[in-house]
């Protein structure tokens, strides 16, 4: 078996082979609303909007993915889309269920859609799939690792005809002992993968965990080489999430500054960063204080935009 699926760019084209002469880089932002992008695009300018869409939670709804196609795609923002398959709040492990087929009804459902309308989407499903704090994470209790790459397949298969990129993501590290060495076992191999992306944050007083401030190039470097190493040399990388809290005394405005020269100057195989811009209050994501990971400060907001506009100069 072997699925073929076109890697089709946000504006409907073909995205640039991994060398290719100019580099092009897209910038997005994680976005619950069209109305919540068009306000960060405003600021910003930017290229798509990263959404997360629950599976199930909509499965009374008679067109679940109306609320994509009429908040986003109809209105012309392009989407990158993080799947969800849970059920409720559940938290226990659902690799099996999911090779099982018990998530097929929904996720054919969603891949008719998808091809109904034509429109190509970038899908992420099992996303930071190295954890233990979703349901889909290798390390999740009761699942086994073998299994993660084999539901990825399962779920790859139901959007073969669909025009869908597929997105391998992982967290910077694992949630077992291996930090990046387990990488390898996760991945489900070149003829499902049309991106690979980490997701990398600087979560420094977030809580008692973290108490060190930690650059962008810090924490990305090792899974961005671990992915490297790992996926064909025609694959694009791309960073799924990120950005930085302004806590432990640490210069948010340079962290951004930083991270965009380091993404043109050292990460030659990256062509999307993802933003997120959202506030989290305490106990939300493992955190035990608010977290505003937007930029904050008019300097940090100048920061950003000439870091943007570094980006932009290399097309």
């Amino acid at each position: 078996m072997n699925i073929q699926h076109s890697l089709i760019g946000f504006s409907g084209t073909l995205l640039l082979s991994v060398g290719c002469s100019p580099r092009s880089i897209e910038i997005g932002v994680a976005a619950e609303s069209s109305s919540q992008f068009r306000n960060y695009d405003s600021d910003y300018g930017f290229d798509y909007a990263s959404i997360f869409y629950n599976l199930t939670s909509d499965v009374n709804v008679k067109d679940p993915y109306t609320w994509v196609l009429e908040g986003y795609l109809d209105k012309g923002i392009e989407v990158n889309m993080a799947l969800i398959l849970r059920d409720g709040d559940a938290q226990h492990g659902n690799l099996a269920e999911i090779l099982d087929g018990h998530f097929d009804e929904h996720l054919q459902r969603l891949a008719d859609e998808i091809e109904a309308d034509g429109r190509p989407i970038t899908l992420r499903p099992l996303y930071e799939g190295n954890g233990d704090w979703f349901p889909w994470g290798a390390y999740t209790v009761p699942n086994a690792p073998g299994d993660y790459a084999r539901a990825w397949w399962h779920i790859a298969e139901i959007f073969e005809d669909a025009p869908v990129s597929l997105d391998w993501n992982m967290n910077r590290r694992s949630g077992g002992d291996a930090e990046t060495e387990d990488f390898q076992d996760f991945y489900p191999g070149d003829d499902v993968v049309d991106i690979a992306s980490i997701s990398s944050y600087n979560r420094c007083g977030s809580n008692s965990v973290y108490t060190e401030w930690r650059e962008f190039s810090e924490e990305f470097t090792p899974a961005y080489e671990e992915i490297v190493s790992i996926v064909s040399e025609d694959t694009p990388i791309a960073v799924a999430e990120t950005s930085t809290t302004s806590l432990c005394g640490g210069d948010k405005a340079m962290w951004f500054s930083n991270l965009f020269d380091n993404i043109i100057d050292d990460y030659q195989r990256v062509r999307r960063v993802t933003f997120f811009f959202e506030t989290i209050h305490p106990g939300e994501a493992s955190n035990d204080v608010l977290i505003n990971w937007a930029p904050e400060t008019e300097r940090q907001r100048q920061a950003f935009l000439s870091g943007m506009e570094k980006i932009r100069l290399l097309k």
